[in-house]
């Protein structure tokens, strides 16, 4: 089964039309037909009965809508949720200063950096180009 398809059914369902479903999804309404017309074409049985100025679902269509209108819900959220995570900047952030800079200078700026990321450390290191020093901010 196509999932593509059975999104674009699940959506056409919800909506209660193909138009309606054109309109909120920004897809075309004759795309949204197709895919339809191909589920219920690989599933063998009519999920919507097609009239002039209405659509019905069948009780094949209804069954369906319902079954699968929860874990296909379920499934957008968990790749929403995965972008979401992917998006957030998490690691060491490394500063390396001169010893003319002064450390209450470049901590105020460092910890400025991390208070929007509450995943990360730091660490800053002062000193020679030869012989670095090591400190924590």
């Amino acid at each position: 089964m196509d999932l593509q398809a059975l999104t674009d059914f699940n959506l056409v369902a919800a909506h209660g039309g193909f138009g309606r479903a054109s309109r909120a999804s920004g897809r075309a309404k004759a795309t949204l037909s197709r895919r339809v017309a191909e589920l219920e074409q690989s599933l063998g049985v009519r999920l919507i009965e097609r009239g002039s100025q209405s659509l019905r679902l069948t009780d094949e269509g209804r069954a369906l809508h319902e079954r699968t209108s929860g874990p296909l819900s379920d499934i957008a959220e968990a790749g929403e949720a995965v972008v979401l995570g992917a998006s957030t900047p998490r690691g060491r952030l490394r500063v390396s200063a001169p010893v003319l800079l002064p450390m209450s200078r470049s901590a105020g700026s460092v910890r400025a950096l991390r208070t929007p990321i509450p995943t990360s450390s730091s660490r800053s290191s002062r000193g020679s180009p030869g012989r670095p020093g090591r400190g924590r901010l």
